[in-house]
């Protein structure tokens, strides 16, 4: 008899526990869950809402259920209602979670421990907690207001976009499988680097830095440092460097010839700059159809002497590097051989103060400003792999022009101008 009374609890003790609702505070965020496509569960693997038994609630089985949970809204429209994830701890089986483009300020992430991937860029953050995600591979908390990020002992971590925040420092030591990092547009004086054996792109693009160790990413592959307050840097143990953009610093000189198997240099304004080498023995290519340029050195007042490969030489018809007049490019094992440079008319991209591009980074517009004896008639947009995405006709622009780039997603691209004179390119970056 009392075995039995003992079953009799458990059983109503169990039909409790499994219709129990889950509190949502937040009633768009409970709207999404009950009536969108946004979960997927164990059973079945295809999208569907949360609310399996169609009651209007969402129970703690049906929380348990979920795996992988989409309750972005597209930044590219409006800014979603969602300001609160409270409720969302009953959801401990989360193995991805997006909730890009709402409203949320705080998002204490650790409550989900089998969490591989976070979305939780375009939100309102001040503050975010991933400790303990020891799964966490993918984290994108791009365009908040963060001014921390705790990212250490994340051991699984190989991806971190975090493009437009407020931070100042990140330490990014001990993160062994980390191989890409991303942190434009902060307000960066510190990255530290230690143990980074994975790390292949590095972009702290418009930032503060004024010093950055990288010796210890000795496989990095791609390096941006584009508008920080760097003046040295040592590249030597980096056989696997193939890009780097130095553009907008101030560096008094520049030697690669270490870097086996460079191909791209950027280090345009860079004011105090003397000196670049990049004899490697390794003939960097490039296609200017693309806008694929292997060296980019433009407003470089200063520069005197540059060296290079034998039959580099050419590609420096394609940017303004002779600015002064009196630079001088040489090849051979001690740099003294003189090279000689074709002809060809370097006009195309001698624009330096006539055409200007505001802001950089941009978010939705950027804007194009003219001198008054350039006329713009259109421009094309492309990425950094050379593919067009957009072109617009501009009409014999001869003063101010306001471009719509909010349909591009985050990232660098180059816009090529046409001018009645020629054409000029520039870069920017994309919030």
């Amino acid at each position: 008899m009392k075995t039995n009374y003992f079953l009799t609890l458990l059983s109503l003790v169990s039909l409790t526990a499994m219709g129990q609702n889950v509190n949502i505070a937040d009633i768009n965020l409970k709207n999404k869950l009950l009536f969108t496509q946004c979960a997927q569960l164990n059973n079945p693997t295809w999208l569907t809402d949360v609310d399996v038994n169609n009651d209007g609630e969402i129970q703690i089985t049906e929380a348990a259920n979920v795996l992988k949970l989409d309750i972005s809204t597209n930044e590219f429209n409006v800014t979603g209602n969602i300001n609160n994830l409270s409720g969302l701890e009953f959801f401990p089986n989360l193995t991805e979670l997006n909730c890009k483009g709402n409203s949320i300020a705080n998002l204490n992430a650790n409550v989900f421990p089998n969490l591989t991937k976070l979305d939780c860029s375009y939100n309102q953050l001040t503050a975010i907690d991933v400790s303990g995600l020891t799964n966490l591979i993918d984290l994108r908390c791009s365009k908040n207001q963060l001014s921390q990020l705790n990212i250490s002992g994340l051991q699984n971590l190989k991806l971190v976009y975090c493009i437009y925040n407020d931070l100042t420092q990140i330490d990014l030591s001990g993160l062994s499988m980390l191989e890409n990092f991303q942190a434009d547009a902060n307000q960066l004086n510190a990255v530290v680097l230690a143990n980074n054996t994975a790390l292949k792109f590095l972009y702290v693009q418009g930032n503060s830095l004024t010093h950055l160790d990288i010796q210890s990413a000795p496989n990095i592959e791609s390096l941006s440092l584009y508008a920080n307050n760097l003046s040295s840097m040592n590249y030597s143990g980096l056989n696997h460097l193939r890009s780097v953009d130095v553009s907008s610093n101030f560096f008094t000189e520049i030697d690669l010839s270490q870097a086996p198997l460079l191909n791209y240099l950027f280090c345009g304004n860079n004011p105090n700059l003397t000196s670049i080498n990049v004899r490697n023995n390794y003939l960097s290519w490039g296609d200017g159809d693309l806008l694929d340029f292997p060296f980019r050195f433009e407003d470089l007042p200063n520069l005197s002497n540059i060296c290079m490969d034998d039959g580099e030489q050419n590609n420096l018809i394609n940017t303004n590097y002779n600015l002064s007049g009196n630079v001088h490019v040489f090849g051979g094992e001690n740099c003294d051989i003189p090279l000689q440079i074709s002809t060809a008319a370097t006009a195309n991209f001698n624009f330096d103060g006539a055409i200007d591009l505001y802001p950089n980074p941009a978010d939705d517009t950027i804007n194009l400003s003219t001198q008054s004896n350039v006329i713009v008639q259109s421009v094309n947009i492309f990425n950094m792999l050379g593919q067009s995405v957009k072109s617009d006709m501009l009409g014999n622009l001869s003063k101010t022009s306001t471009i719509d780039i909010s349909n591009l997603k985050t990232g660098t691209y180059f816009i090529e101008i046409f001018t009645d004179s020629g054409k000029a390119t520039r870069k920017f970056i994309k919030l």
